[in-house]
């Protein structure tokens, strides 16, 4: 059978789904990512795009006219390649990921594509003089942004703690721990509560004038924001889980309260993502509203850390959430997620790759909560739904979700592999969906660490 031959989507259960999705990630998906990924020339990864259709040759061919009308020669001039911190450590993190789930073999040892990322991270993204670690590297390692943002010290945090697990090291977990103490003492907001999101290099506050983040449509600097208060509560719970330590459950728990009460509350009309430091609200166009991919991300993220605590956990929030979602967001007739939704109004425009994934990872959570919590509703005939769109409309033959599709699944964005496409997003929801549902599969038990 050809690598890009992909029959319908037939499955009637959830175990046949199951099956069928662990076949894919384990001779497609993950295949593809390690075959491009792995930078073996200066080390790290690079997003490799194979996927070459006719809109981007079209668009290369205009781009190229055009600059050849305003006297720029045959050729483009050459654009200069950056290393992302957050694709290339949500990569280590799917690698490692990959291995703890059983998906090494012979050809393919996954252990060793995050120790390739690893050892990039550490030699070339980490600051040696000041901590932490850069926003962007060139394709060799020297720092392109030197700034450092929140969320990519919470990244960095979440793929070591996974790498830590995969490879049975200390070394990486007493980063991670070491990192977090560094943000607790250069990056806390004493005055207001929670953490300054974006600073320089030898941690001075950046303040606000109204920029975006390079490459983050989300945050803007000197703001607090939402996603990465979501991200650094991801980060700290897998922290908390591995070393128990108090501090960093003092954090974890901060941080729950903050995402709760400033960001993900119940009362939609008070959503926001962006605040100020001192968390007044700052209206941006298209901020305010329900986000099915960020608060289904949210809801099974808050379980997953109120577990790690022993603490009472907010199932009534993952229902809340996922019933409006299917209500307002979800494409009944064709499956597949929208993403923003106005407060009372039905969404609209693209499904994208990662909001797909939130929303099949939150489905998951609740098919198998529902022992623990008896009155939650039967997502099964929704999650069926949502795999049948996945299969049949985001995912290409060989595999890996292209970046969108419009509401009939006609591809909008043919993008499957770049400075925000990674394979974090779709690993992480399949491998606990198929967890729950193929018997066959589970996760390795964590080695010992050693030196």
């Amino acid at each position: 059978m050809s690598r890009y031959y992909k029959p319908r989507f037939q499955a009637r259960d959830l175990p046949e789904a199951a099956a069928a999705f662990d076949a894919v990630v384990r001779r497609r998906m993950l295949p593809y990512w390690y075959d491009t990924a792995l930078d073996r020339i200066d080390g790290g990864y690079r997003f490799s795009d194979r996927h070459l259709s006719w809109h981007r040759l079209l668009r290369a061919a205009r781009n190229r006219r055009a600059w050849m009308v305003l006297g720029g020669g045959l050729r483009l001039p050459a654009q200069p390649r950056v290393k992302h911190i957050v694709p290339h450590t949500r990569t280590l993190w799917t690698f490692a990921h990959a291995h703890c789930w059983g998906y090494s073999d012979s050809v393919r040892d996954y252990l060793q594509a995050a120790a390739h990322g690893y050892d990039f991270l550490t030699r070339r993204m980490w600051d040696a003089q000041d901590g932490g670690v850069y926003w962007t590297v060139s394709s060799s390692g020297q720092p392109q942004d030197s700034r450092k943002f929140l969320l990519a010290q919470g990244y960095v945090i979440y793929a070591l703690t996974e790498y830590h697990r995969a490879s049975g090291l200390a070394e990486p977990l007493s980063r991670a721990l070491g990192l977090f103490h560094l943000v607790q003492e250069k990056m806390r907001d004493v005055q207001h509560g929670g953490w300054l999101e974006h600073v320089t290099a030898d941690f001075r506050p950046l303040a606000f004038v109204g920029v975006n983040a390079p490459g983050s449509i989300l945050e803007k600097i000197g703001l607090k924001c939402g996603n990465t208060t979501m991200h650094w509560l991801e980060a700290l719970s897998e922290l908390y889980q591995l070393t128990g330590d108090a501090e960093v459950r003092a954090a974890l728990e901060e941080t729950i309260d903050i995402a709760t009460t400033k960001f993900y509350t119940l009362d939609l009309a008070a959503r926001c993502n962006l605040r100020t430091p001192d968390w007044q609200h700052v209206a941006f166009k298209g901020d305010q509203g329900f986000s099915s991919g960020h608060d289904l991300e949210f809801a099974w993220l808050l379980l997953r850390a109120q577990r790690f605590l022993n603490v009472p956990l907010a199932w009534q929030r993952l229902e809340e959430h996922l019933n409006y979602a299917l209500q307002f967001a979800f494409d009944e007739r064709r499956g597949g997620f929208f993403d923003n939704a106005s407060v009372g109004y039905r969404a609209f425009g693209e499904k994208i790759w990662w909001v797909q994934a939130e929303g099949l990872s939150a489905l998951t959570e609740a098919l198998t909560g529902a022992q623990a919590h008896p009155a939650m509703p039967d997502y099964k005939s929704s999650t069926l739904r949502l795999l049948a769109w996945i299969w049949n409309q985001q995912m290409l033959g060989d595999g890996v979700w292209i970046w969108s599709t419009d509401a009939r699944g006609s591809i909008s964005n043919w993008v499957k592999a770049g400075e925000w496409k990674d394979p974090y997003h779709e690993i992480r929801a399949l491998c606990r969906f198929v967890s729950a549902f193929a018997p066959q599969r589970r996760r390795k038990a964590i080695p010992r660490a050693s030196g």
